[in-house]
């Protein structure tokens, strides 16, 4: 099943939510990049599909292909390899695709990341279809800023912020995701990226991670210690 553990209030949420048949039709979903707002969408479509109980049960044939990223009925979009806006072409299709009955599941779930850098052509093109959603379809929007999104969206919408889990629940995750690396670049990478889990994972990637951890450290003394 997928897992936010570090993140117990939005799933605390989520879950009385769904439990009470009142998931939202259009969620927003607010933290920096790397904090887990893809991980949590899949949480939720597993949530609106899942036919098991309690939701989601994880052994479902929808909450298993919502973990693999092949169901039908869940729809990711984001802004295009070189790009810079997510581009009101792409809402519209997704307003046209919205009336296509799904495929599998009781309802379509749209992943649209990003969200924040859509221009405000883009947004009211899609505040048209989150106003007046066809049946049984859902909307998650990931975005980095709320601020950027236009009131009119934010008023139709339930915003939740991701919060960044502490540096030792970062490490035990890289621990899964990472296992090759060794415990001192965990360590490292968890310390550089202040407990954000993607970014930390780039960080294993950079030739001199006990440097990221020298620099949060310094950082940190400097936060702490400095007028």
């Amino acid at each position: 099943m997928i897992q936010l553990d570090y993140n117990r209030k939005l799933t605390g949420t989520l879950a009385n939510l769904s439990a009470g048949g009142r998931l939202p039709h259009a969620i927003l979903l607010e933290g920096p990049a790397g904090i887990g707002k893809k991980t949590a969408a899949a949480l939720i479509a597993q949530m609106a599909l899942c036919v098991g109980d309690p939701k989601p049960c994880g052994k479902c044939a929808h909450c298993v292909k919502v973990e693999k990223q092949i169901h039908p009925d869940v729809r990711f979009f984001t802004v295009p390899d070189g790009k810079k806006e997510f581009p009101i072409e792409l809402v519209r299709q997704i307003r046209q695709d919205a009336f296509i009955l799904a495929n599998e599941g009781a309802c379509k779930v749209y992943i649209l990341d990003r969200a924040h850098t859509m221009n405000e052509a883009a947004q009211n093109a899609l505040l048209k279809i989150i106003e007046e959603p066809p049946a049984n379809v859902r909307f998650i929007l990931l975005c980095e800023n709320r601020s950027r999104m236009l009131p009119t969206i934010l008023s139709r919408v339930v915003s939740m912020e991701l919060e960044l889990p502490p540096p030792e629940q970062c490490i035990q995750a890289l621990e899964r995701l990472a296992p090759d690396r060794s415990q001192t670049e965990r360590e490292a990478a968890a310390a550089g990226a202040g407990g954000n889990i993607g970014q930390a994972l780039q960080l294993l990637g950079t030739a001199k991670p006990s440097k990221a951890a020298a620099d949060a450290k310094k950082l940190q003394e400097t936060l702490l210690f400095s007028d």
